[in-house]
């Protein structure tokens, strides 16, 4: 025997994106929820348990009348919300109050129909909703609850296809008495495709519209494709432009037409950073200040571009400079710029300059390919040009540089994350023409030897934050560079140790001609911008063959811990890290300000 129910169920999807739930009663008026006030006189009893009767949460047919029919409706409309289609009223005890009822088994959902109606195009994933929002009823005890919330899940996924105008309906649910299995037959309509009109912004005042329309991958009066608001939000944070930003919104402005609200506070238009370090001396030296000050410029004309200056003051008269441009979308295109000039001068030894230029293209959402080029000068100082055996202790050389190279991130807040991680990898290659002053014996006559020589450099920075419990999480990361060539003069070689490489190290107190440190960081996070944690990382160096140097290969172990507090200057981190060699009381301590222009 088959009995079908007297009610559907429709809902869709209404402008403000809340849940609408319309419930149809065939032939009968819908009259308000029983209140607990009418309800709390009766008892309900079942298997010889009595309980409460609790008040309902959407409307039923009936009233409590004298004559008890509207009670009966009432209890049996709350058995059938939780599957118990098969349930009955035994008796009712008009003088005791009292409800006497056999709820009967919880019956699986046996069978799901689902037809696809109106006229909207329905893509491949669009179908694959629909399958999943099939399987994910078959076979489960039928309730209320449970129909309703897949409901909205595949409301949601629709959603994301750029369907704001979806809606699914459950016309009929019914129920087989011999085989103790229920059926719903339900109707989806995916709704027209979506034209996007435009992007309305809300607490932006600097950054242009057309800049977070590209970020989040949309251009007006074209077709909606797809509408993921988490993503959206994700890439807009990632950008960096932004300090907080809620979950866009597609709001639709007709039967095919809509717009995306999103709602952002801007981050500052700039921010000065200052570190500074004190190292412990070693052998008897006193220990000294290190410091890096640097001045960025965000978004200063609202089209996501970055300038910024930094100038190292490392141990020693070494300093350090670099000057760098970014530009995200050249004139609104889909490439980048990024320019740089960096320097270094290491005492009277020598001075080291490059400029660079990259080329920038999307390939995917947070995968972007980079193409640089680079011209490199080295030129030695009056200690450099200094003869150490039978070579000049520095050589004078010119070189030029191409490489390619690979960037992805997917962290979910640039401050502190909790979640997500980056990658950049470069591999560049080219020559230097070398200059030198060789003499065939210790204090013979030197003359100018000219060399060409063919290098390459490979180098690679990943991060990935691995949530554990709670507000604890786990950072793991890689830094690496090497270079191969012919031969090796010291002004080629990568440095390691100090603040932004080894923190339990010296600034640049090793050199080599391959580098690196392994690093894992246990965090708490305190608030949404301050951390706590603790870290060990590995380093390691290997020195190629050069006068002066020991040649050979090192791995360098550091231990220590460090937080970053958000204060109303700014953030401050504080770092303490220390070497088993030097040990725990030895350290190096770091502080960094980042202070919003």
């Amino acid at each position: 025997m088959k009995i079908r129910a007297k009610y559907n169920v429709l809902m869709n999807r209404t402008a403000a994106g809340r849940l609408g739930v319309l419930l149809i009663l065939s032939g009968m008026a819908v009259c308000a929820p029983v209140s607990a006030r009418q309800v709390g006189t009766w008892t309900l009893v079942l298997e010889g348990a009595a309980r409460p009767i609790p008040p309902a949460s959407v409307a039923y047919p009936g009233r409590l009348a004298a004559d008890s029919s509207g009670l009966e409706a009432y209890v049996l409309g709350l058995f059938h919300r939780n599957g118990r289609f098969l349930a009955h009223i035994d008796s009712v005890d008009q003088p005791g109050r009292r409800v006497y009822a056999t709820p009967g088994p919880v019956m699986p959902i046996g069978r799901v129909d689902l037809a696809q109606v109106g006229a909207g195009r329905e893509s491949d994933l669009a179908a694959d909703a629909r399958r999943r929002f099939v399987r994910t009823l078959e076979g489960q005890p039928y309730s209320d609850s449970l129909v309703s919330a897949s409901m909205s899940a595949l409301l949601l996924e629709l959603e994301r296809l750029a369907r704001p105008a979806a809606s699914v309906a459950i016309r009929a649910i019914g129920f087989e008495d011999s085989a103790r299995v229920v059926f719903l037959n339900a109707e989806v309509d995916a709704g027209p495709l979506t034209l996007l009109q435009g992007v309305l912004v809300q607490g932006g005042r600097r950054t242009r519209v057309r800049t977070i329309e590209r970020l989040l991958g949309v251009r007006p009066s074209t077709v909606l494709e797809g509408f993921d608001a988490e993503a959206m939000r994700r890439a807009l944070l990632e950008s960096g432009l932004f300090e907080r930003v809620e979950r866009p919104v597609l709001l639709p402005t007709g039967d095919s037409t809509a717009v995306i609200q999103v709602t952002v506070k801007e981050a500052p238009p700039g921010s000065f950073d200052a570190a500074l370090g004190y190292q412990s001396g070693t052998s008897g030296t006193s220990g000294g200040l290190v410091g890096t000050g640097r001045l960025e410029l965000l978004s200063p004309f609202g089209e996501g571009r970055r300038f910024s200056f930094l100038l190292d003051r490392l141990p020693g008269q070494v300093s350090r400079v670099e000057v760098q441009a970014h530009d995200p979308a050249v004139l609104g295109s889909v490439f980048g710029f990024e320019g740089e000039f960096s320097g270094l001068q290491q005492d009277s030894t020598y001075g080291r300059q490059a400029w660079s230029v990259a080329g920038l293209v999307e390939l995917a959402p947070r995968l972007i390919l980079t193409a640089t080029g680079s011209r490199e000068a080295v030129r030695p100082g009056t200690a450099g040009a200094r003869q150490v055996g039978s070579r000049q202790w520095v050589a004078r050389s010119d070189g030029t540089f191409g490489g390619i190279g690979i960037r992805y991130g997917a962290f979910d807040d640039r401050v502190n994350p909790s979640r997500g991680g980056h990658l950049e990898v470069r591999l560049e290659r080219g020559h230097l023409v070398r200059w030198s002053a060789v003499s065939e014996e210790s204090g013979g006559d030197a003359v100018g030897v000219s060399t060409r020589v063919r290098l390459e450099r490979l180098s690679t920075s990943t991060r990935w934050a691995v949530p554990v419990r709670g507000r604890s999480l786990v950072v793991v990361g890689v830094d690496g560079a090497v270079i191969l060539a012919d031969s090796y003069d010291r002004a080629d070689l990568l440095r390691l140790g100090g603040a932004r490489s080894l923190r339990g190290y010296d600034e640049d107190r090793y050199v080599g001609r391959a580098v690196g440190r392994a690093l894992v960081e246990a965090r708490y996070r305190l608030d949404p911008r301050s951390y706590a944690y603790l870290f060990a990382e590995a380093g390691f160096v290997d020195v190629p063959p050069i006068d002066g140097l020991v040649e050979g290969s090192e791995v360098l172990p550091g231990f220590g811990f460090g937080a970053q507090v958000d204060t109303a200057a700014g953030l401050v981190l504080a770092t303490y890290g220390f070497n088993p060699e030097d040990g725990p009381t030895r350290g190096r301590v770091h502080l960094s300000f980042s202070f919003g222009l």
